[in-house]
């Protein structure tokens, strides 16, 4: 991974991170772990040894060791080249050689690229009065590790005394109104455990498993959650009253309301109000009641409001028969302003017909060269008896005449 791609993923942390206010609490902490944790342990690191994590970044000795079997070292910075190959190398020496040569180098790289943006986004999150005592006049905060952070943050944040462990077994003991299902309710407690055991380094605010089983049986019994698992429950013997086993129990138990809850539509809420079916508290619904009979007056406007909703169709449609009446006339209109087109356009084509038959006789009469001059070769318009119109063509020619059916053309119409 480049550092470029290292710095894109610290930085996409930092922008979702929403800065602590005020003095960081335990839960704030375990906050910044929980984003860190799984950035450092993605980033490839140590794949020639395959024996460090730069998880150790940020983890203590104690639970490195614990983990990966050895304390974190950091890499040494080393230079460009190994001079502790011989020049005589064989091939192969110098390949493997110049391989974990080259690793170092990307590791050291690695290394601090990673440890510099940790330390920036420790920086972003919290206000720099929570660690200004680890501030340097000259390097400021360039030469404090990450881990040094966190654990300076660990010592001084809220949560770690005594009455905040006491405020917090409190706080457990109303887990049960505020969650909505054993899940989530197991969840907050074992949780709570955890805060309370970060609290004490040697022990000494522990929450036991025997704590949570003392509050999470009282919620149950308090509240009738499921009051068969809960006889279930004191009926086991002492032996078998774990915690792991009281989990397991209201688990089920959970997973069997729900499904009743689906078959039966009810609802299951875990905080406090309705249960599903089959648990101790029913749910309760209200009475049906048959709505009063209308007044004189209610009535009276519900005939108003039917007048209203007549008279308003009414003028719908008288508007919707006028349009269509003056749809109808303009579509007339227009039909028989066509038709007198297609008249005219038919008188226009028989007396150009007749008009070139003229031409056609003249040039036969007077060897080609049209007859008289003027229009028709010299023959004037005169009213045809067939056609009564004023044209151009002999009277033998009209289209009119049932003779001349076969002349006539595509479209033709009569005039008569």
């Amino acid at each position: 991974m480049s550092p470029e791609e290292i710095v894109a993923k610290f930085v996409e942390a930092a922008d979702l991170f929403e800065p602590i206010q005020g003095q960081p609490s335990d839960v704030d902490i375990t906050l910044i772990r929980e984003v860190l944790t799984p950035i450092l342990l993605q980033i490839p690191y140590d794949e020639a040894e395959a024996q460090d994590n730069l998880i150790g970044i940020i983890l203590g000795d104690v639970k490195y060791t614990a983990k990966y079997g050895q304390a974190f070292s950091p890499p040494q910075r080393v230079g460009a080249y190994d001079t502790s190959l011989p020049d005589d190398a064989k091939p192969v020496v110098r390949a493997k050689g110049e391989a974990r040569w080259k690793a170092k180098r990307l590791d050291r790289n690695t290394f601090e690229t990673a440890r510099r943006e940790t330390t920036s986004f420790i920086l972003k999150a919290v206000e720099d009065t929570w660690v200004r005592e680890l501030k340097d006049p000259e390097t400021f905060y360039t030469d404090v590790s990450p881990r040094d952070l966190i654990d300076h943050l660990q010592a001084q944040c809220t949560g770690r005394h005594a009455i905040d462990i006491l405020a917090l077994q409190d706080e457990m003991r109303q887990y049960h109104v505020e969650f909505e299902g054993i899940p989530e309710y197991i969840n907050a407690l074992e949780d709570a455990q955890r805060r309370a055991k970060r609290a004490g380094d040697d022990g000494e605010y522990v929450v036991t498993d025997a704590t949570l089983l003392l509050i999470a049986s009282t919620a149950m019994l308090k509240t009738q959650q499921f009051p068969r698992v809960n006889d279930e429950w004191e009926d086991l013997p002492r032996v078998g009253r774990t915690w792991l086993a009281w989990k397991a129990m209201y688990k089920r138990a959970q997973a069997k309301a729900r499904v009743k809850k689906l078959a039966a539509d009810g609802q299951d809420q875990f905080g406090g109000v309705a249960v599903a079916a089959g648990n101790a508290r029913q749910l309760q619904f209200a009475p049906v009641t048959a709505p009063p009979p209308p007044t004189t007056n209610d009535l009276a406007g519900y005939f108003d409001n039917l007048a209203a909703a007549a008279t308003n169709e009414k003028a719908v449609l008288d508007q919707l028969v006028a349009s269509n009446a003056t749809l109808t006339t303009t579509n007339a209109e227009m039909a028989d302003a066509i038709k007198s087109l297609q008249a005219n356009v038919q008188m226009l084509r028989q007396e150009l017909l007749g008009f070139k038959t003229l031409l056609t006789n003249g040039r036969g009469r007077d060897g080609g060269r049209g007859g008289d001059r003027g229009t028709g070769g010299g023959r004037p318009k005169k009213l045809c008896p067939n056609c009564k119109r004023e044209v151009y063509h002999l009277p033998a020619d009209c289209f009119e005449l049932e003779s001349n059916k076969g002349k006539r053309p595509v479209g033709w119409r009569s005039c008569t």
